[in-house]
């Protein structure tokens, strides 16, 4: 706390104002999963921290930041500063967005590409604030699942061991013509 002395010399007496100060800061992290296929080189993800209009709290001093896959897969924001003891008590609510640029062939799981976060700022009475947030200790968490979509061509080849008693369907040009049906399974 600062200490601010104010000697007025027509009065005899010492006035002593004490001010309290307080501070405090954290750190927001994102982790990415990508399911399907592992990290390849060029692999980027970017992501912002942003707040809900007219909530007016310390942000960080660089709200994006991207995963380079081959660096890591976790990375933080620069660290929010500027809690003070005007803040305790009181909540905060961050959004952790994701940006729609994925690279090729990947998509968001489930459609969740906004994370919410809610910080706490608690006084500790000696000039030092607890901030804390509902996220996981490691951040919060965006996974994305690698899609393969190719069109797949089946093409239906006869044996005919044993198979010429049986009459097949033909069109005018003599080619078989039945339709079949097939079930692909991820194994």
């Amino acid at each position: 706390s600062d200490l601010d002395l104010k000697f007025d010399e027509t009065e005899p007496s010492l006035k002593v104002t004490n001010t309290y100060k307080a501070t405090g800061e954290i750190d927001l992290k994102v982790k990415k999963v990508l399911e399907g296929r592992s990290f390849m080189e060029g692999d980027t993800w970017k992501f912002t921290v942003s707040q809900p209009e007219g909530q007016n709290a310390p942000m960080p001093d660089t709200p994006e930041v991207t995963i380079t896959a081959m660096e890591t897969s976790t990375v933080d924001f620069d660290t929010i500063r500027g809690f003070t003891d005007k803040d305790a008590g009181k909540e905060y609510t961050y959004y952790i967005d994701e940006s729609d640029v994925n690279p090729k062939g990947i998509e968001n799981v489930v459609n969740d590409k906004r994370k919410t976060v809610v910080v706490s700022v608690k006084d500790n009475g000696d000039g030092t604030l607890s901030v804390t947030s509902d996220a996981p200790e490691d951040g919060v968490t965006f996974v994305n699942k690698y899609i393969v979509t190719k069109d797949l061509v089946v093409t239906k080849g006869i044996i005919a061991d044993g198979l010429n008693d049986r009459p097949w369907k033909t069109n005018a040009a003599g080619e078989i013509a039945e339709d079949y049906s097939f079930t692909l399974f991820d194994v």
